[in-house]
């Protein structure tokens, strides 16, 4: 048996946030102006600000034929995510639910009862609004010196030889070459390895839940609140500790390629069905194999992607729940979950809690 560390919690996992999968695309350019015309994915090439959704009868490009990925059939799974209706103490109501931002095609159209909490509302509430590439260009500019080591600094140097050597075999099985991605730091590879095996999970940025609502809320013209920012998230997502980083990225080799397949496949299955008992008991397995002190960097991980930004969010969504407009507010499945998440926090400001049955 492969001794595999699932390389975060499954909070963590979930709660993916919105802007990886769009930024950690330029981590495939080339630093030298002459070959990155050649070696470039853009953000326009990845963002979906131009998506058309398919419908569910549209399968023209469903590659399920390909032999060469895993069996991943998911169809006969209920498409039932979790949502809830939550009243203030002065009786006023909001519908929320969790998201996963990168989802297969077969989660096209959205659910009736998804599109009726969406069309009773009068404004969106998403973590960043995704579909702002302008935004996203003028963000990437600005922490140019963030994402890459000073001149004559490695990852390699950073991480240590043993694990960039684990992480160039993950890399090389998706035929990328490791050299390519030599000068950018821990996090921003954190950043890319996260979305390298969405493809091979049948799962995209594309269908994620908070594009398509975003695609119908700019298609709506309904209005769009942004309950973090791009920046806040940036900061955050590079404000780790190398000895965190290194953590976070154990596990990816090559040999390991199948599992972490696996485990999105997972993921994706228990937020498809709505199952949060699975969702939740999937943490003190994918703990069981790190030492005591990884998992005091998996902690301080989690506490600052996950636990900190809950009562952040719980605060705006009391602001909105009591504003003058209905929103239907949706973010990370993770940040509703626990005694530390938004909807117990909400709770504990008198609010009540209803299940959405579908």
């Amino acid at each position: 048996m492969i001794n595999f560390k699932i390389k975060k919690s499954i909070a963590a996992a979930v709660s993916i946030i919105c802007l990886t999968a769009s930024l950690s695309s330029c981590a495939s350019s080339s630093t030298d102006p002459e070959t990155s015309a050649e070696t470039t994915t853009t953000i326009e090439d990845t963002s979906s600000y131009e998506l058309t959704l398919p419908s569910k009868a549209d399968d023209s490009s469903d590659d399920s034929s390909d032999e060469s990925k895993p069996d991943h059939d998911t169809s006969d799974i209920p498409y039932t995510p979790a949502a809830w209706k939550v009243t203030s103490p002065s009786g006023n109501t909001m519908y929320m639910m969790g998201s996963m931002h990168a989802l297969k095609q077969e989660c096209t159209p959205l659910p009736d009862y998804v599109i009726d909490m969406y069309e009773s509302s009068d404004e969106l509430a998403v973590e960043v609004d995704i579909t702002d590439t302008t935004a996203q260009v003028s963000l990437l500019l600005n922490y140019t010196d963030k994402m890459t080591y000073p001149d004559g600094e490695t990852v390699e140097q950073h991480l240590g030889k043993e694990l960039w050597a684990d992480i160039s075999s993950y890399l090389e099985a998706y035929d990328m070459n490791p050299d390519d991605y030599l000068q950018y730091q821990a996090w921003y590879i954190d950043m890319l390895l996260e979305n390298i095996p969405l493809p091979d999970a049948d799962l995209s940025a594309n269908y994620g839940l908070d594009m398509q609502l975003l695609l119908k809320a700019k298609e709506d013209h309904k209005e769009i609140y942004e309950v973090e920012s791009m920046e806040f998230q940036m900061d955050l997502l590079s404000g780790y500790s190398e000895d965190v980083m290194k953590t976070m990225l154990s596990g990816y080799k090559a040999e390991n390629k199948e599992l972490i397949i696996e485990q999105l496949h997972d993921l994706y299955k228990s937020w498809k069905s709505g199952d949060l008992e699975a969702f939740e008991n999937s943490d003190e397995e994918s703990l069981s194999e790190y030492t005591e002190e990884e998992k005091k960097q998996i902690e301080e991980f989690n506490k600052k992607l996950v636990t900190d930004r809950n009562v952040g969010m719980a605060e705006k969504a009391m602001e909105l729940i009591d504003g003058d407009k209905k929103v239907f507010y949706v973010v990370g499945l993770a940040h509703f979950t626990g005694d530390d998440g938004i909807l117990k926090l909400l709770e504990d400001k008198g609010c009540t809690v209803e299940r959405i049955e579908p």
